[in-house]
């Protein structure tokens, strides 16, 4: 939409606190121009720019499931662009990717390789404003991910509506292990039966599902519990929120991709990379999960 989502956290020996939260309209000709106009108004507005971690949407980027007879993430990085070549619509030359593990064993891994295209980030790391070097760039599914342990969700998942997309993660011990992305055309409420199937299909029995849907929100509700999906919760219920002086303004599940960001940025240093070459800046922020 061109807005822009901030979660500010800190940290401190009695745990984690949400400090404050916002999100920023973007005004300008093109996407870039939004984004950089409302990164503007994050800084004018005082939010901490020490530690960050940028996410971008999940639907600009493109996602493979793949296997690897091996577990070295060296050797998986070598292979990967030849593994994604003609898999996805841009050549490996002009992509940066990543691969998410989310099985290993002695007989390799399995796992999702999230690539986007590489001028995406270019432009990221362009309307960035001076002095600010992000520790990673990531996608919003995975922010949802790391949102989800953050809330505590052990085995179960997350299912987050935004404007024209749904995203899905399945959770096992803690780590994702599955992430399915639907778009959402027409009328979302006709789409209702076709995300309660990808959100059940990731959820292992007796799982505990997350909601984050907006006005989908009680229709979903009702959904589920006629898929007889009982454990369900939503964002208004997490401490995080309820506790902090903060109000949220608005449904409090906008704000998880940008929470799980956040959180994973708390344990982040900055990058000792101050290499100037954008193709090399972009591979060394570029960083799904790891």
């Amino acid at each position: 939409s061109g807005n822009v989502t901030v979660v500010e956290l800190s940290a401190n020996l009695r745990g984690v606190s949400l400090n404050r939260a916002a999100v920023f309209p973007g005004k300008g000709e093109t996407l870039y121009d939004c984004w950089s106009s409302a990164l503007r108004l994050v800084v004018e507005n005082g939010f901490s720019m020490e530690r960050v971690v940028v996410g971008i949407p999940a639907v600009r980027t493109f996602q493979r499931t793949l296997s690897f007879p091996f577990t070295g993430r060296r050797r998986i990085n070598q292979v990967l662009p030849s593994e994604l070549e003609g898999e996805i619509p841009i050549p490996s030359d002009e992509s940066v990717s990543d691969f998410i593990s989310f099985t290993m064993d002695k007989h390799g891994c399995k796992g999702v390789a999230v690539a986007c295209e590489k001028e995406l980030l270019r432009e990221v790391l362009k309307i960035l404003p001076a002095g600010i070097s992000p520790a990673a760039i990531q996608t919003d599914a995975l922010g949802l991910a790391a949102a989800s342990v953050f809330g505590g969700i052990r085995d179960g998942g997350i299912l987050y509506c935004s404007e024209g997309e749904a995203i899905a993660v399945g959770l096992a011990s803690g780590r994702p292990v599955a992430i399915r992305r639907r778009r959402l055309a027409g009328e979302p409420t006709g789409e209702l039966n076709n995300l309660v199937d990808m959100t059940t299909g990731l959820l292992a029995e007796g799982g505990e599902l997350l909601l984050a849907c907006g006005s989908l929100l009680e229709p979903m509700l009702a959904a589920f519990n006629e898929a007889g999906v009982s454990r369900v919760k939503t964002a208004r219920d997490w401490a995080v929120f309820n506790e902090s002086d903060f109000s949220v303004s608005g449904e409090a599940g906008q704000y998880l991709p940008a929470l799980g960001l956040a959180f994973r940025a708390l344990g982040r240093r900055e990058s000792r990379s101050e290499e100037r070459r954008v193709g090399k800046e972009c591979r060394s922020r570029w960083s799904p999960y790891h």
